[in-house]
Order: structure tokens, then sequence, then C-alpha cells
């Protein structure tokens, strides 16, 4: 039986269930085959059982009676709506908004430091220049202290890059379906030794693309400091 045989025949015994409900369990099963891959298409089948047995298995999640037959593709509707919890719900929204707020940590303060030590080591002569000038507040800012704290400021943000890349990554790992994190986990847990060598292969590749497009644009921002 070929994956497309067996979501057929999953799909055919979900009939009477609502529409909404029946996408979600078919979804799930599809990215289910998606992690393991093609080349596993066989053992998926044979680890999650016939389809017969993995639709039983959604009707009493769904709270549907049990041990009705299933030739007929149909179960019966009484009870059979699930709803998802609202306390379900805000614990996803949770668990997005924290990876959000690591991520601006992990962030946020190697910019910040580095901007106030680029501020910090603005040569002094630079801003007696200005006063003597007489230039007013913004025009010290933008023509005397950002263009000399610049590089500092551009290697806080080159660091804020990898560092909020490295968060990304576990995050992934942590609480998520989909990234490289959890193929890394996913690969893991089947001792699928190729797929974790990829996945960590692919996050090299892909901080090393980062940093190198960043190094142009640092270029593009500061071409001084290229001299």
């Amino acid at each position: 039986m070929t994956r497309q045989e067996y979501m057929q025949q999953l799909a055919a015994l979900l009939t009477a269930m609502p529409e909404a409900e029946r996408r979600d369990a078919l979804d799930y099963y599809e990215e289910y085959f998606d992690a393991a891959g093609p080349e596993k298409e066989a053992h998926t089948i044979q680890e999650l059982g016939s389809p017969q047995n993995v639709a039983e298995k959604i009707w009493e999640g769904t709270g549907a009676q049990s041990g009705t037959p299933m030739q007929d593709n149909s179960m019966p509707e009484q009870g059979s709506r699930r709803r998802k919890s609202p306390v379900w719900i805000v614990l996803v929204i949770l668990a997005i908004l924290i990876v959000v707020l690591l991520v601006f940590i992990g962030a946020f303060f190697p910019i910040a430091q580095n901007t106030m030590a680029g501020v910090e080591m603005v040569d002094s002569m630079y801003l007696q220049v200005g006063k003597i000038y007489k230039a007013r507040t913004w025009d010290m800012l933008r023509h005397i202290v950002f263009p000399a704290s610049m590089p500092a400021i551009m290697a806080g943000i080159k660091i804020a890059l990898s560092s909020g890349w490295m968060v990304v990554v576990a995050a992934e790992m942590l609480a998520s379906k989909s990234g490289l994190g959890f193929l890394i986990i996913r690969g893991q847990e089947s001792f699928d030794i190729a797929l974790v060598l990829v996945g960590m292969v692919l996050i090299g590749i892909i901080g090393a693309l980062l940093s190198t497009l960043f190094s142009y644009v640092e270029r593009w921002i500061c071409p001084w400091m290229t001299k």
C-alpha cells in the first residue's frame, strides 16, 4: 500500500466527521509522512497500522462511540465534535510569544551593548569641533556620533544575527513541528543519522550565508570600514 492509497482510505473512513476536524486529522498524518520522508514510507505505514485502526483512534479521540463497525465508512456523530480548549489555545500563543521573546533578547542586548560602547568611544575632539561650529544635538548625532559609532553598531548586529539564528534553531528543537531543529530531533528519535547530519550542515550553511550577506550590507553602509 502506498501513502496515497493509505490517506485515501483514511479520508473515506472519516467522511462523517465535521470537515474542519477531518481536515486537521488528515493534515496531521500528512505531516507525519512528510517528517518521516518518502524513503521510509513503508516503515511509517507499518508503524501507524491499518487505516481502520487509525480511524478508530481518531474517532475515540473526538468522543465518538467506540466499537462501532466501520465497514459503512461512517460513524455516529453524537458527541463527535471536538472542541479545542481555550487553555490549549492560550498555551500555544504563550509558546509563540516565548520564542519571539527569546529571539528578541538574544538579538537586542548585543546591539544595545555595542551601540553604547561605540558611542562612548567617539573621539571627544570630534564633539568639540561640532560645538565650535554650533551644531545642534541632532546634527551632532547625525554627522558625528552616528558615523563614528557605526562600526561598533554593525558588529553588534552581526553578533545579534548569529545569536538570533541559534535561538531560532533551539526553539524549533524544543517546541515546533517544522524547521531544521525539528528535523534534527526527528532524526535523533528515529536514529536517522543522515537526517541529523543534513540538518546540522544546513544550519551551518544558512549561518554562513547570513554572515556573508551581512558583510556586503556592512560594506555598502560603511564603505570607509573597508579601507
